[in-house]
């Protein structure tokens, strides 16, 4: 198990499977890079100078190579600058308006949470990736939306500069998951051209509800190479769950 600590990050662009934790949560990742040593699916985890927010970052970039370490590279440094703030927006801001600046041509998607442990916040902002999912022992598995905004919002980084990025919040309890993942996984597809798609995904997430983190990756893992058939090689493919702790 790797603990991160005060004013410590850890991640991203190297294929990784690990069991991560915080004061405040527990979690499991699993990172594949299409058959490389490097991808385009950027993931990161921080820890407050204070030992309170912990922060979890998922970016999706259409490329590899260079592109994708200059961008880990900006990303690593926005987290540095907004460690003991929970505006994961300003990340955002951030990222979208370096990545305009540079003129970067790849699309990339990306998603920030950040949770307070002494009062259970969840502060959520993103850029066009795929919603997480949350799960409760009330309401079971549901997207995390973002709040309606007036105009475009909350686009992919690097289509337009001063787009505006929202943040909301919600309060988790004790048990309450976060599942984050890149687009690879729902589109990851079989031999007749069938993708693995959202509801399998939730119905896979479902069935493993109470089992410990690291078996609910291997399951997810194993079931994904099922499907495909092999490795998984049409993309890269990232996924990560955490659990709040009591």
């Amino acid at each position: 198990m790797l603990e991160i600590h005060c004013s410590e990050i850890w991640g991203g662009i190297n294929v990784a499977s690990e069991d991560v934790c915080t004061s405040g949560i527990t979690a499991t990742i699993h990172s594949t890079a299409s058959g490389a040593i490097h991808g385009g699916d950027i993931y990161y985890f921080s820890v407050c100078s204070y030992d309170v927010l912990t922060r979890v970052v998922l970016a999706d970039m259409r490329g590899h190579g260079e592109e994708a370490a200059e961008l880990s590279g900006w990303l690593y440094k926005l987290l540095l600058e907004f460690m003991n703030s929970t505006d994961g927006a300003g990340i955002l801001r951030g990222l979208n308006e370096k990545i305009v600046e540079r003129g970067f041509r790849a699309l990339t998607t990306a998603v920030v949470l950040s949770f307070n442990r002494l009062d259970r916040t969840l502060f959520y902002a993103n850029a066009g990736h795929p919603p997480p999912l949350a799960w409760s022992a009330k309401s079971g598995w549901n997207n995390l939306h973002m709040i309606d905004s007036l105009g475009p919002a909350n686009l992919p980084l690097g289509i337009k500069s001063n787009t505006h990025y929202d943040q909301a919040s919600q309060t988790l309890a004790p048990g309450d998951r976060l599942f984050l993942y890149s687009d690879g996984i729902t589109e990851c597809p079989n031999a007749n051209g069938d993708f693995f798609d959202e509801d399998r995904l939730l119905r896979l997430l479902d069935e493993n509800k109470n089992e410990e983190l690291h078996v609910l990756k291997q399951e997810l893992k194993e079931n994904l190479e099922a499907f495909s058939g092999g490795q998984l090689l049409h993309d890269d493919c990232t996924f990560l769950c955490f659990e709040v702790r009591s």
